[in-house]
């Protein structure tokens, strides 16, 4: 049987493949010139989409990617669509991991001590909440109106970490000093913990209760990203993310990803940011390479984060004096 291929230019947002380079992968058709189209290819680098002549093209066999599916609009430069900023394909992003952390997830230095390093320090926090309000003992608390015994234990676990800034966590923890206002809050963490994935029923009402911490004569937000997002991520890694503004744009736009970013804790940019860890998840998972094959959401979002991090122009330098080879499976 003849091989199919697009006689006429299929419509924008159309995925293709090429024949004739696979290894560009699955492309998205974002605009059109005359008879010709203008594509993005998932494993193509660079910013440019590419003018094709459609009949080389043939229609994928599924019309959905996860990577092409979140991109963010194109823009047009010099008559030619574009992403908004340079891009780090899957390929590259383990590359870079591996040059920081050449064992992976199981490097040493990833792992660290104390607080310095990657995971062992978000771990040890996950622990103590585990000790002080996991297994339903946030629930039993707030339900007994124990509040305080409740706010006491939430204060230990975000002392033990430095994911919020001194005045993040000197306003939360000055804000859970009223009662009236923490116990909504802890209800609210209660039904996010024991919920079996991020769903907008139960992180809505979590971040409306945030928004209504409030401390006197504090001219800064109580209600910022990190103090709406730490315990969930704490409390539940498997399923919950630490969302930081800075690093989270910067790791998006590293990975051209369209987060929807708002400054202001909502539940679409958080559901995106789930969304981005989630897809990361599963190709660390399908690479298959022993010590990349997350343990859960923290390693996937060191991961991540490894994309917005000013470290790689001195390792890159130090690589080359000692002439490393980072080895990574064939992707």
């Amino acid at each position: 049987m003849a091989e199919v291929v697009v006689e006429q230019g299929p419509g924008i947002g159309t995925v293709v493949d090429n024949p004739l380079k696979p290894k560009w992968g699955p492309g998205r058709v974002v605009g059109t010139k005359g008879k010709n189209i203008w594509v993005i290819f998932r494993d193509h680098p660079g910013r440019e989409a590419k003018l094709m002549a459609p009949g080389g093209l043939r229609p994928a066999v599924s019309q959905h990617d996860p990577i092409l599916d979140n991109l963010p609009e194109p823009k047009m430069e010099k008559g030619r669509p574009v992403l908004p900023a340079e891009r780090n394909l899957f390929g590259e992003t383990v590359r870079l991991f591996l040059m920081r952390y050449p064992e992976g997830f199981v490097d040493a230095k990833y792992l660290g001590t104390g607080k310095v390093g990657e995971r062992a320090s978000k771990w040890a926090a996950h622990e103590r909440f585990q000790e002080g309000l996991g297994e339903g003992e946030l629930r039993r608390l707030v339900d007994a109106g124990e509040v305080k015994t409740a706010v006491t234990r939430v204060v230990k676990v975000i002392g033990t970490i430095n994911l919020l800034s001194r005045i993040e966590r000197g306003g939360f923890v000055e804000a859970l000093k009223n009662e009236e206002a923490a116990q909504p809050f802890l209800s609210a963490l209660a039904d996010v913990v024991e919920a079996p994935e991020a769903g907008k029923a139960t992180f809505s009402v979590l971040l409306d209760s945030v928004a209504s911490l409030t401390v006197a004569d504090q001219t800064s937000p109580v209600a910022t990203w990190p103090v709406a997002t730490i315990l969930p991520f704490l409390a539940r890694p498997d399923a919950h993310v630490l969302l930081k503004p800075t690093v989270a744009q910067k790791a998006a736009q590293g990975l051209s990803f369209d987060l929807k970013y708002d400054p202001s804790p909502n539940w679409t940019t958080y559901e995106r940011c789930v969304l981005l860890a989630s897809i990361y998840q599963q190709k660390l998972v399908e690479l298959d390479q022993n010590n990349l094959v997350p343990r859960d959401l923290i390693d996937v979002q060191a991961f991540i984060w490894n994309t917005s991090s000013n470290w790689r122009k001195t390792t890159t330098r130090v690589s080359a004096r000692k002439k490393k080879k980072v080895v990574v499976k064939e992707l």
